[in-house]
């Protein structure tokens, strides 16, 4: 008999966006309708506070890819059920974690998570649970020290898929206006690495040319 397959995402908004490009890979989202599968965003307390302080009394309402009128995107508005997919509790989160056959994570330090760190995520899964860290993306073509600094990081940290690396994968990745906001390219290409590891079907040639076109979620493929 089929079980659920859960798989938790863990970080920032990257992460929330990361997520939701899981969720639309061809067998999930066949297995997901036979409620067979499940990817859930679980949010840092650090970032969890700074939603809230920028969207104050109306924090409930941005509690996708923080949404507010005057910057998000169009398909937001449209899938605004994905709402349910994020978790911002501190106890279904840390249930979840504790369940999840896959963990995708950003390599959180304590300073900024006191619970999510990556430390602590390790500790949190399960035996058999397949662990895959991923990036803080923090890069612009602008100014090299964002790869450096990067690179830097992913090394002292030990970071499985690495942005430098897609970087130099793929020259059409780049910041959207701002450095901690990656462009299409920068997902797919994540996504395209994911796959490899977990042996997922990738995206039909369709599929990507939608993404490209639609360039979820931080807008106009890294440029204003």
């Amino acid at each position: 008999m089929s079980r659920l397959i859960s798989v938790v995402v863990i970080g920032n908004c990257q992460a929330e966006a990361l997520a939701w490009y899981i969720r639309r890979l061809p067998q999930n989202k066949i297995l997901a309708k036979k409620s067979l599968f499940s990817c859930n965003w679980i949010v840092a307390e650090r970032f969890k506070e700074h939603l809230k302080k920028i969207y104050k009394k109306d924090f409930k309402k941005y509690q996708f890819l923080h949404a507010d009128a005057k910057s998000r995107h169009n398909l937001v508005v449209k899938d605004s059920g994905e709402i349910a997919f994020n978790i911002f509790e501190k106890e279904r989160a840390i249930k979840k974690i504790q369940n999840a056959d896959i963990i995708i994570f950003q390599k959180i330090q304590k300073g900024t998570s006191a619970l999510f760190n990556h430390e602590n995520v390790k500790i949190m899964a399960k035996d058999d649970a397949k662990l895959i860290s991923i990036s803080n993306f923090f890069y612009s073509k602008k100014d090299k020290k964002y790869l450096e600094g990067m690179k830097e990081r992913e090394d002292k940290l030990r970071v499985l898929l690495k942005a430098s690396y897609l970087i130099k994968k793929n020259p059409n990745i780049n910041s959207h206006i701002r450095p901690e906001h990656p462009n299409v390219f920068y997902f797919l290409e994540l996504v395209k690495e994911i796959c490899k590891i977990l042996d997922w079907t990738y995206y039909t040639e369709n599929q990507v040319k939608a993404f490209l076109n639609l360039k979820f979620p931080f807008g106009q493929n890294g440029q204003k």
